[in-house]
């Protein structure tokens, strides 16, 4: 399932009227057409930004030390820094990383403010041309959608598709499929599978049954 997050987080430190937004962004790639968040994957960059808000008014904190932890781990201590980055690690798939930032001294009041983030598993799937599931005799091509992957296009990946029990090993995210008269009311199972191989923890797979009417 595609999970759909948006940013920015609004997120309220408690401090007489202040308020922390929490902006982050990750390097993993998703469809151009995904209208969703581009979660992370398992070994992809996350930059983390602050904006501190005064009632309505963004301030500075170019004179604040400003501190940043994962996971409870301080990462990064430093007069204005405003902004953080990490690699998740390459296991993470299905788990959250917790980030606090925690700025000292504004307006002699310290304020910290907390967020998770998770970490998707890359994900693949198949695109049916006509209703989900069924298909009339004919030639088709079937494309794939790939999400939450450290690459820059699927070019990047090893694809193997397997058809009529025939496997296909293309870099090719598309298949021409043929279905011949004699699969009316008969069921072909079309699946995919595509590992990047500048990374083991990155692989995914999708099946379809179709059923051809």
């Amino acid at each position: 399932m595609v999970v759909a997050l948006f940013l920015p987080i609004f997120l309220l430190a408690q401090a007489q009227g202040t308020h922390i937004i929490l902006t982050w962004r990750a390097d993993s790639f998703v469809e151009p057409s995904y209208t969703g968040k581009a979660l992370p994957a398992p070994g992809s960059r996350v930059r983390v930004a602050l904006q501190l808000l005064d009632g309505d008014r963004s301030v500075s904190v170019a004179k604040n030390q400003i501190s940043w932890f994962l996971d409870g781990r301080l990462i990064a201590k430093e007069i204005g820094l405003d902004s953080t980055s990490f690699t998740t690690g390459p296991a993470r798939a299905g788990s959250n990383y917790r980030i606090k930032v925690f700025i000292s001294d504004f307006k002699g009041t310290d304020i910290q403010r907390t967020i998770d983030i998770p970490v998707a598993r890359p994900e693949v799937s198949i695109g049916l041309p006509y209703r989900a599931g069924e298909l009339s005799p004919g030639k088709y091509k079937i494309f794939s959608r790939f999400y939450y992957w450290n690459i820059s296009g699927p070019g990047d990946l090893i694809i193997n598709w397997s058809v009529y029990g025939e496997k296909n090993q293309s870099a090719d995210p598309a298949i021409e499929l043929e279905v011949p008269e004699n699969y009316r009311d008969r069921a072909i199972n079309l699946s995919i599978s595509a590992t990047n191989p500048e990374n083991e923890y990155e692989t995914a797979n999708a099946v379809v049954n179709i059923l051809v009417r």
